[in-house]
């Protein structure tokens, strides 16, 4: 039950206890309490005609918000003087195949910071400063692993395993109004052609079958027949993401 209640855990720990290692709950309550966190936050947000420019009447309201912090709560210096936090920083692992080029994903990734990233980019939500791209070194993992942890959402496939303990959430995607030039008709009202989907969370884990090793990746890639429902023929290309980032794991024997 303590452990349940933590919502951050180090990178190490993780590691550690995909080698099936015994975690040290004080130190996990430690760094959970100094580790990053989100805070909710209102946002005044008034609606707009995009012909005149004009805001509508009575279409001020506020929105709910989640601000990432960086470490733990501040603390005040003084009664009117709270000290300033540091300003917060995400890293972002991505699995890049050999051989890509690594200067156009580069490029790739200033062009979503300076866009914005997530829910309401549109109204300047969401911009980060590109700081660096590096390769990362994991530990060697010790131990032969029986089965995967995935660091990813994903949506399994019929041929991945089942035997696991996983949590659901709900996706809503948008795809964009132009794909290489050619318009995606989204449609409105009942006329509205984009569906929703369940994945499968970060940290859902499952054993392998029988025989079977860790794969370099698990899920699958979802079709545009399944993102949109079929009413305009003429459709471009269109897919959503949906592979697992898996990470082994040995999975612990019942207990008598």
């Amino acid at each position: 039950k303590e452990i349940k209640k933590l919502d951050h855990v180090p990178l190490e720990t993780v590691l550690d206890l995909c080698e099936a290692e015994e975690p040290d709950l004080n130190k996990l309550k430690t760094a959970n309490a100094d580790g990053p966190r989100t805070d909710p936050f209102l946002q005044p947000h008034l609606a707009m005609d995009r012909l005149s420019g004009i805001g509508l009447e009575g279409m001020l309201y506020m929105m709910p918000l989640s601000v990432y912090r960086a470490g733990p709560e501040p603390v005040e210096s003084s009664k009117h003087s709270p000290l300033k936090e540091p300003p917060p920083q995400i890293c972002f692992l991505l699995k890049i195949r050999p051989g890509e080029n690594i200067a156009l994903i580069e490029s790739a990734l200033k062009r979503v910071c300076s866009e914005g990233w997530g829910h309401a980019k549109s109204r300047g939500l969401g911009r980060t400063q590109f700081v660096s791209i590096r390769p990362w070194q994991p530990k060697s993992f010790e131990g032969t692993p029986n089965g995967f942890v995935s660091l990813s959402h994903f949506c399994p496939s019929a041929i991945d395993p089942t035997v696991g303990c996983w949590k659901i959430r709900a996706k809503h995607p948008i795809p964009a109004q132009f794909v290489n030039g050619q318009r995606i008709v989204l449609g409105e009202g009942r006329n509205w052609r984009v569906r929703s989907f369940l994945r499968l969370t970060p940290a859902s884990c499952f054993k392998f079958d029988e025989g079977k090793t860790l794969q370099d990746y698990y899920g699958r890639m979802i079709p545009g027949g399944e993102l949109l429902s079929p009413s305009a023929p003429d459709d471009p290309p269109l897919f959503h993401y949906a592979l697992a980032y898996p990470w082994p794991v040995c999975w612990p024997e019942p207990r008598p």
